[in-house]
């Protein structure tokens, strides 16, 4: 009798190595999937987070700012036009569109016409020398010059075609969370069937859910300290932290879902132990 039970406990064992794998997987797969959503993309892809990007060296927020000087407006001016709320609601717009585009197959993104003409008339206003025919020909530079960025956005053939990035959103749209918690289900069942208990595969699922979700939590907690060994811009810094955050969340749950199982052991077997003992009394 010792040996069977010492048997199904190995084995039980065996079986919550097999649920932190999944577990594990099922973090990773909630994650990512919660990261590469629409709704989430469209707060990465932000006004304040795109200013950051650089390439080569130069922020999109200084070229922008370039941009204007051109045409006769001063750097200090320039960056109260684009910290303007009339800028920001453009661009976000603009990008809300594009990952719109290429996510939900949705029109090709242009700017809102008449969000990006009063940005234009705050731009013009900022130079009091300027007369109104000059205005007006800065003007049509400048949305020369917002045409260019519309144009210089990559075709959605061209990025799709890319074989890794095929992979992972045939991989995100066919499998489901519920497979993962089926096979949780399904690892349950087995070490019941094993250890002959309706409440003990809570306690190795439990602690299965409670070491994954641990694991997955200590790269957002070390994230501030681990950041400054890497030498990235900030825009890829605010995407890695969000990324980071996205496993936080869902590692949170995955371990809060863990504790409760080993609460509910806990209590269960305490409560049997307690009635075992009023019988031998």
């Amino acid at each position: 009798m010792k040996f069977l039970k010492g048997l199904g406990k190995f084995f039980a064992v065996i079986l919550s190595i097999f649920a932190c794998v999944v577990s594990l997987l099922m973090i990773f797969y909630i994650s990512v999937s919660r990261f590469i959503s629409t709704n989430n993309l469209k707060k990465v892809l932000n006004t304040s987070n795109v200013l950051k990007m650089e390439v080569d060296g130069v922020s999109l927020e200084y070229e922008i700012i370039g941009i204007f000087e051109e045409f006769d407006i001063s750097r200090e001016d320039a960056k109260s036009v684009i910290s303007s709320q009339e800028f920001t609601n453009l661009m976000d717009d603009y990008f809300a569109k594009a990952i719109d585009y290429y996510i939900l197959d949705k029109d090709f993104p242009t700017f809102d016409n008449n969000t990006l003409n009063n940005l234009l008339d705050l731009a013009m206003s900022k130079n009091t020398k300027l007369n109104t025919l000059q205005k007006e020909e800065i003007k049509k530079e400048l949305m020369k010059e917002m045409e260019e960025i519309e144009e210089s956005l990559p075709d959605k053939e061209e990025i799709m075609s890319d074989s890794f990035l095929k992979e992972i959103t045939g991989i995100y749209s066919s499998v489901s969370i519920f497979y993962f918690i089926g096979a949780i289900i399904i690892l349950m069942f087995i070490i019941f069937v094993f250890t002959y208990s309706l409440y003990k595969p809570f306690k190795y699922i439990g602690i299965s859910l409670i070491v994954s979700g641990t694991l997955f939590m200590i790269p957002y907690m070390v994230f501030g300290y681990l950041i400054k060994l890497i030498n990235v811009d900030m825009f890829v810094i605010s995407v890695i932290k969000n990324l980071a955050y996205q496993f936080f969340i869902t590692s949170l749950m995955v371990l809060s879902v863990g504790i409760v199982f080993v609460v509910f052991y806990t209590l269960i077997n305490s409560y049997l132990n307690k009635n075992v003992n009023k019988e031998v009394e």
